[in-house]
């Protein structure tokens, strides 16, 4: 059950493409037809009314997702064998909310808030939190929170998202113990009050939660809210890395290496940037931090050193951020045609920020040659992730493009659609074998 022991949105939709980007590399698909497929493999559908037919392929579970490093073509054929659980795993979930099981009413929540599996009904999905919440259940109450603090089938309501998180955070949530503790760090819904934020993020941490952990240990470095005490910082960054937050192996390597919080230690420095250098959500991270300067001095060589790393292996997230810095000038002269270029990477892995700002460069004519068709076609696969800035580029092209151009766009997509339901046909019956 999904009780966000990451942030829910960003880190779940990571796993479930990167499991589904694997199921994708693995099987040598056309690079064409990789964002199609990969929308196929979540679950989501494409606007190709009233031009052509909707093609509505299946969904996975979240579950299928592996680790980057863990991926390769054996691992593929299994998580294929497992996205064929999921219409098992609703029927399951369906049958036993309906039979009051509380659990299942906010495991069912979650597939509706989503849209695995089924439709995505933010409405639906909080009709099911409330039946778990009315029975106590923590993740019931974690995602009640999570809606009004979103504004998912409500409006958004911070005080409301407070309230719930609290109820989550009482019974137990790990999720709910740290939004809330989050939310009195930042003061959002209720006053400011860094020694209450500072007890939620300890019961989280306790609960194994590395967000948590990361929190306290930047509290305990920086003397915000509590004593400063370098040596009990660096311990919660070791265990914030130890419990898989991606940012803390930063700290962590900073600290063998420059002796902050612990004995200088040349050896264990090279150990940790090696993990970094390995792993490259771990370092994207790292080119994050440098990036937007936490807490350090912003760095944009530093940080496109780590990003271009990411990219060259193929991490789709580091090849967006990549592009952005080549399309936005930072750290690098602007380059409208390398920034094309890494988004096109990006977003054939189903990246939507990148499938957006493809759309864009074909819009304006950036790094591509101007075509409206195009720029339809990429904004309609990132709009069907829900991403916002695709929905307000389609409203632009929708006052640009003739009739023929949107039927032109809506056949394209229709053919990418059925062409990657094919595929991920052919993919399952590999599976199989």
């Amino acid at each position: 059950m999904l009780d966000c022991v990451f942030e829910p949105v960003t880190y779940t939709m990571f796993l479930m493409k990167t499991s589904a980007a694997s199921l994708v590399q693995a099987s040598g698909v056309d690079t064409t037809l990789r964002a199609a497929v990969l929308l196929a493999a979540l679950g989501l559908t494409l606007d190709l009314s009233p031009a052509v037919a909707q093609t509505k392929p299946s969904t996975p579970t979240a579950a299928a997702a592996a680790s980057p490093e863990d991926q390769d073509p054996g691992a593929a054929r299994e998580n294929t064998q497992r996205f064929e659980d999921l219409p098992s795993i609703l029927d399951f979930n369906k049958k036993e909310a309906a039979k009051g099981d509380a659990k299942a009413q906010a495991d069912l929540g979650v597939m509706y808030l989503f849209g695995n599996g089924v439709p995505a009904d933010a409405n639906e999905a909080l009709k099911w939190f409330k039946k778990a919440a009315d029975q106590k259940h923590p993740a019931g109450f974690y995602w009640l929170g999570y809606a009004h603090d979103n504004g998912r089938g409500t409006d958004k309501d911070l005080k409301a998202a407070q309230r719930y998180y609290a109820q989550g955070a009482e019974a137990g949530s790990i999720g709910a113990q740290y939004r809330l503790g989050m939310m009195f760090f930042k003061g959002e819904g209720v006053e400011k009050d860094l020694q209450q934020a500072f007890k939620w993020f300890q019961k989280a941490a306790e609960q194994g939660n590395g967000l948590s952990c990361y929190q306290i240990a930047t509290m305990y470095r920086t003397g915000n809210g509590v004593e400063k005490k370098p040596s009990e910082a660096f311990n919660f960054y070791l265990k914030a890395a130890e419990f898989g937050d991606m940012k803390a192996h930063f700290w962590v390597w900073r600290g063998y290496d420059q002796g902050e919080g612990t004995a200088k230690d040349p050896a264990k420095a090279e150990e940790w940037i090696k993990k970094a250098e390995a792993n490259d959500f771990i370092g994207y991270q790292i080119g994050q931090i440098y990036f937007a300067g936490e807490e350090v001095p912003q760095n944009y060589p530093e940080a496109l050193k780590w990003f271009k790393k990411g990219s060259e292996n193929g991490f789709f997230v580091a090849q967006f951020k990549l592009g952005t810095m080549y399309y936005q000038g930072k750290g690098v002269p602007v380059n409208y045609d390398e920034a094309a270029a890494w988004f096109r990477k990006s977003a054939d892995q189903g990246d939507r920020n990148a499938q957006t700002y493809l759309g864009l460069c074909y819009f304006k004519g950036n790094g591509v040659k101007k075509d409206l068709v195009e720029s339809y076609r990429w904004a309609s696969l990132a709009d069907a992730q829900g991403d916002r800035q695709a929905k307000a580029l389609l409203t632009a092209l929708s006052k640009s493009m003739t009739d023929q151009q949107v039927v032109d766009g809506k056949k394209l997509l229709a053919d990418m659609a059925a062409a990657a339901a094919a595929a991920k046909k052919e993919l399952e019956g590999e599976g199989k074998k």
